[in-house]
């Protein structure tokens, strides 16, 4: 099996092993975790490219659910952004405040789009009579490839297009923060007495304490994955 698995992909985990023994865990840790999904999908690719009798409809099924997954988060976040739309403390705000929230209203949907339209082409290919055509026709390949270079290009094609979805939704939410980020800090630098502190000047910086809280637990999050 390793041997028809892409040197790349391989490399790659054994990247992040090495940054789990590394001394300067924190330093990598953001590094890791960025490399970590990708080498995840390389290998899962590269068992369903090489080995599909064995792998590639525990690929598939795992493909649906995680297209899934991803529909009905950004279904949610398509709803948080719509209703943050219609407050009027966001159209009180900045234009960058609805520009972002817009932004992540456009890269939500386009993510549940891409998913569904992903999980169609996936389960119609299941519809083939053999595992093999099944696996060439999602993958496009039109001969079994028994070089492992022509395995490892068609892992890093399929890999970027099959996380489309997921990047689309990463930045949906991203850009929900900043839109929502400046609605709830706007008060603080339009404030007309510097020495009044009313309600929504309070509601900014809870908001940031929030945030900060969030952001911190988010990078131990990502130091303890690579402990």
């Amino acid at each position: 099996m390793h041997l028809l698995l892409s040197e790349e992909c391989l490399n790659l985990i054994n990247m992040s092993y090495s940054l789990r023994h590394s001394p300067h865990r924190v330093a990598h840790a953001f590094v890791y975790t960025q490399q970590a999904p990708w080498s995840s999908i390389a290998y899962g690719l590269s068992r369903a490219i090489s080995e599909p009798e064995e792998a590639f409809r525990q690929w598939a099924d795992a493909q649906i659910v995680m297209n899934a997954s991803i529909g009905l988060v950004g279904s949610i976040v398509s709803a948080v952004v719509a209703s943050l739309l219609t407050y009027e403390s966001t159209q009180a705000s900045p234009w960058t405040a609805s520009a972002a929230l817009y932004a992540a209203l456009t890269f939500s949907l386009m993510g549940i789009v891409s998913a569904f339209q992903q999980n169609i082409f996936v389960e119609s290919a299941l519809l083939r009579p053999t595992i093999r055509e099944q696996a060439n026709h999602i993958f496009g390949i039109v001969e079994h490839p028994e070089d492992k270079n022509h395995v490892a290009a068609t892992v890093r094609r399929c890999a970027f297009a099959l996380r489309i979805p997921e990047l689309l939704l990463t930045c949906g939410i991203f850009c929900l923060f900043v839109g929502l980020s400046v609605v709830a800090i706007s008060p603080l630098w339009d404030r007309g007495d510097a020495s009044v502190w009313d309600g929504q000047q309070k509601i900014a910086v809870t908001y940031i304490i929030a945030l900060f809280i969030g952001i911190v637990a988010y990078l131990l999050g990502i130091v303890s994955q690579i402990n």
